[in-house]
């Protein structure tokens, strides 16, 4: 019974993560500002992280049911989105490390504004670093969920527990007025948003839900 509450929690996570994504993305296409930050206060969320945040939503539920149900299309479907996931995620890792612009991250930014194209290392578009890399081990652990075992449910519990800590971190820094705390750490250094911070711990404590139990020995 327990076992099918925690699923059917991570399932709604992923509904609400998803829905947010959605209006964060929305909010980008017709230029609605607050939809961008779904908080009255913070940063815009970046539409290449809601977007991000979008497939992990699905990656979450996809994984839900191949753990759960042993759902075939779920087992198909959950491979190509976290493969996707982590080749967007590295993909702008790299480029945000070597300041080469990727082009992903301007999807649907306003770039007439001069002062945006003159700064070669502009933030604009760019998600945090720790965003990016709980991202990529939501790519990772996707695929690892396909493998029944140990591995795999330590894999969803440990990368769960640490997504979650780095949204408590950037969120206790939005509490506190304490840049460093939400990974801003110099003018160059893209933050984390207080829209990404509450959905990375709503997405890590999904993941950490389904795991299936150990069956005693």
């Amino acid at each position: 019974m327990i076992y099918l509450i925690r699923h059917r929690t991570a399932r709604f996570l992923a509904y609400l993560i998803g829905a947010e994504a959605l209006v964060v993305m929305a909010g980008w296409i017709f230029t609605i500002d607050w939809m961008t930050r779904l908080v009255p206060v913070g940063r815009q969320m970046q539409f290449i992280t809601a977007f991000l945040f979008l497939l992990s939503a699905f990656g979450l539920y996809f994984m839900s049911r191949a753990i759960q149900d042993d759902d075939k299309s779920a087992q198909l479907g959950l491979p190509g989105i976290s493969i996707t996931i982590l080749l967007l995620s590295v993909t702008l890792f790299v480029g945000r490390m070597l300041g080469t612009p990727t082009g992903i991250e301007d999807l649907f930014l306003d770039r007439s504004n001069p002062v945006l194209l003159s700064l070669v290392f502009s933030t604009t578009g760019w998600p945090s670093f720790p965003t990016l890399l709980n991202f990529s081990l939501v790519g990772v652990v996707g695929v690892v969920a396909l493998f029944p075992g140990r591995l795999r449910d330590r894999s969803l519990s440990y990368v769960g527990g640490f997504i979650v800590l780095v949204g408590v971190v950037a969120s206790a820094g939005y509490l506190f007025s304490q840049p460093m705390l939400y990974y801003e750490f110099t003018v160059a250094t893209p933050p984390m948003s207080l829209t990404g911070a509450l959905l990375s711990i709503l997405l890590g404590f999904g993941l950490m839900q389904i795991h299936k139990p150990e069956m005693p020995q």
